[in-house]
């Protein structure tokens, strides 16, 4: 599927192993930091361990302060919880990206975003990429494109990656062209590109190249390999191999 909507509200939780700062207005000497257990509990002051994965900052607040309340050793407490490192909320980039890896969500990020993190793409690096979200049990895939993503503006770009998403850079398709060029190599496949264009990518012909004797190598629907007559203005598909011949005179 094709990009999904952008979330909306505060989507963190709290969730075994990560660290939390606790204050209480009026008594810094019950402030304290602490790291989740695995069992999703915090260790406040008084009040000794109190379950709180799963639960928003604001929500995790609201039981500790009933917590003094119920211990009858607050009145009315007005406590607050922040998340100081995310370590349960983490997100994976993989494929072609200079640092794969996973990385803590320790703030509302965007695809953009995570590939920063990952050190950005490579050379190889598709213009596509894709995220890869469970949902109910099912994982989901969505096609992103990263060049309308830049074109569009910092404005449009964003929506909130959750935690869990992963995040994958296939390799880039190419196609390659040689003879009569500058720059033989091979290059890559963006959406649409034709041969003309492909041509300026490659320095444009040579001294002796000619532009009506181009052929294309590609493979066909019943899997062999045939060369036909390229026009400019045609289209190039995946791994189609461009070949330049010389001018007759």
């Amino acid at each position: 599927s094709r990009t999904p909507a952008p979330t909306t509200g505060n989507s963190f939780t709290i969730g075994a192993g990560d660290t939390v700062q606790l204050d209480v207005l009026g008594r810094p000497e019950l402030s304290a930091r602490g790291n989740v257990s695995g069992d999703g509990r915090v260790t406040a002051a008084l009040i000794g361990a109190v379950s709180i994965a799963g639960l928003t900052p604001v929500e995790a607040a609201e039981r500790i302060a009933a917590a003094y309340r119920a211990g009858q050793y607050l009145v009315a407490p007005q406590v607050t919880v922040t998340i100081v490192d995310y370590q349960s909320q983490q997100l994976t980039v993989l494929g072609e990206v200079h640092r794969p890896g996973r990385f803590a969500l320790r703030t509302r990020l965007s695809v953009l975003d995570a590939l920063a993190l990952s050190g950005g793409i490579t050379e190889l690096g598709s213009s596509v990429a894709y995220l890869l979200r469970p949902e109910d049990g099912v994982v989901t895939r969505h096609e992103i494109d990263l060049d309308a993503l830049i074109e569009a503006g910092a404005g449009q770009q964003f929506f909130e990656l959750l935690a869990g998403d992963i995040v994958v850079v296939p390799k880039a398709q190419v196609f390659y062209i040689y003879g009569e060029v500058r720059n033989p190599n091979s290059y890559k496949l963006k959406p649409g590109i034709t041969v003309i264009q492909a041509l300026s990518l490659a320095g444009g012909l040579t001294d002796k190249g000619s532009d009506r004797r181009i052929d294309i190598r590609r493979q066909s629907s019943d899997g062999k390999l045939r060369s036909e007559s390229a026009s400019l203005n045609d289209v190039l598909r995946a791994d189609d191999v461009i070949y330049v011949r010389e001018r007759l005179f």
